[in-house]
């Protein structure tokens, strides 16, 4: 999603619209089921807690793209 927002606007404000843009298309598609990180929580509730903490891992690692330049996501993403 990284990439696609940065092909689609350079500038911060620009690249916050994009974000949900990107997502509204993603979410539009036929056969979307939701995030798959909050049905691996929902759907193994025995291991709701490895479920739960791989979630907000990767979450987490998403976040440094709505702040600052972008630059620790793309060091996280590559």
């Amino acid at each position: 999603m990284t990439r696609e927002v940065e092909a689609r606007a350079q500038e911060p404000e620009g690249q916050i619209l994009s974000v949900f843009d990107v997502l509204h298309e993603v979410i539009s598609e036929p056969g979307f089921r939701g995030c798959a990180f909050a049905n691996a929580a929902a759907e193994y509730p025995h291991h709701a807690r490895t479920a739960r903490k791989t979630a907000e891992l990767l979450l987490a690692a998403r976040r440094p793209a709505s702040t600052g330049d972008g630059a620790a996501a793309k060091r996280a993403t590559g």
